[in-house]
């Protein structure tokens, strides 16, 4: 089994290449990626930010540490929770509360492709055909809609909250 304390280092240590080896033979030894993902690469990131904050890392040792988690992360993302496609609506400029749901989506494992803001409807129904997510978030300010789609796309089953989520 690949030995993660190795891939935690490399992530501290802003190794890209042993980030991305280690991280392959841990897939190919089949661990779970959201064990790499939680158990190792956020905490060495975690780590990061310590010493980033006492002033024992700065700009360049974060910047390293975060290019070697994503190369780790650009090898787990294929194999975790799924596809969203997410975007704030036409004539809905606001978008805070799209975002922060999107970074929440990607921490827990999901692909997420963003479609920005001002989004027309045509463009979520392109997004659905060219990215095949297994969920699509068209978000506003009033109500957020989830709508989840099968296999072939077509079938349907929606999901709304009637509460403004960026007023939380």
């Amino acid at each position: 089994m690949a030995e993660l304390d190795k891939l935690y280092q490399a992530v501290l240590n802003g190794d890209a290449k042993a980030a991305v080896a280690v991280t392959r033979q841990a897939i190919e030894e089949g661990m779970d990626p959201l064990i790499l993902i939680q158990g190792t690469t956020v905490p060495a990131m975690d780590e990061v930010g310590r010493r980033f904050e006492a002033q024992d890392y700065f700009v360049p040792e974060l910047l390293l540490s975060a290019r070697a988690m994503k190369g780790s992360l650009d090898l787990l993302r294929p194999l975790l929770a799924g596809r969203v496609a997410i975007g704030r609506v036409q004539g809905d400029l606001h978008d805070i509360g799209k975002n922060l749901v999107a970074a929440l989506l990607e921490g827990g494992g999901f692909e997420v492709t963003d479609l920005g803001t001002d989004v027309p409807p045509q463009r979520f129904v392109d997004a659905i055909g060219q990215h095949h997510p297994d969920i699509d978030v068209r978000w506003n300010t009033v109500a957020l809609a989830l709508t989840t789609h099968d296999a072939g796309g077509l079938a349907e089953r929606d999901f709304s909250l009637a509460a403004s989520i960026d007023a939380l």
